[in-house]
């Protein structure tokens, strides 16, 4: 490094900046001094050399036929998949290899994580045990059977206060059971 002081003037950025921009661009654009000079400089044989080997890979990639490719039931993990992807390869054959590549152990692995993949058929019998939720439903059954006890008493009152006479009916409580222990025989019969 240079001896210079670290703080660089205005001017002097605007010198430097101004100055490189006017001098010729390479050929390759590095987003970072240090992607820079990680770049290796390839003379132009040595890219006529990698440019030739390219294509003709893909030359022969793009000549393989039906007859090039292994037989499906020999193909496993290990397996070179790329040559079912050839143009000339038919569909019919690129989708067993296909089928075969994602049939393999390392592609057909489940997370664990769907909805569906426990058998939610069966379950364990909740036994003797009363849920908070069956309890409660209880406990509206019976809000529900003393308002319409109450609603047929107070039917019953405005009806033997209409006809006057009080003595011929019976009162609700002698002709129907108690809510309180219709309640009770529900919650025995569920523990």
């Amino acid at each position: 490094m240079s001896d210079r002081p670290v703080a660089v003037s205005e001017a002097g950025f605007l010198n430097r900046w101004s100055r490189l921009k006017s001098q010729p661009q390479p050929a390759y654009k590095a987003s970072s001094r240090v992607a820079e000079a990680e770049l290796e400089v390839i003379s132009e044989e040595t890219a006529e050399e990698i440019a030739e080997e390219i294509a003709e890979e893909i030359a022969e990639a793009q000549s393989l036929t039906d007859a090039d490719m292994p037989a499906i039931d020999s193909l496993d993990e290990a397996s070179d998949f790329s040559g079912f992807l050839s143009e000339k390869v038919s569909e019919q054959l690129r989708r067993k290899a296909l089928n075969k590549l994602f049939h393999l152990p390392e592609f057909n692995i489940r997370d664990g994580l769907n909805e569906y993949d426990e058998d939610y058929s069966t379950f364990v019998p909740l036994g003797d045990t009363v849920t908070y939720q069956m309890k409660q439903f209880i406990e509206r059954q019976k809000q529900q059977f003393n308002e319409a006890l109450d609603a047929e008493d107070d039917d019953q009152v405005s009806a033997r206060t209409a006809t006057g006479s009080d003595t011929e009916v019976r009162s609700a409580d002698e002709a129907e059971p108690s809510a309180e222990s219709i309640c009770a025989d529900e919650v025995d019969a569920c523990e």
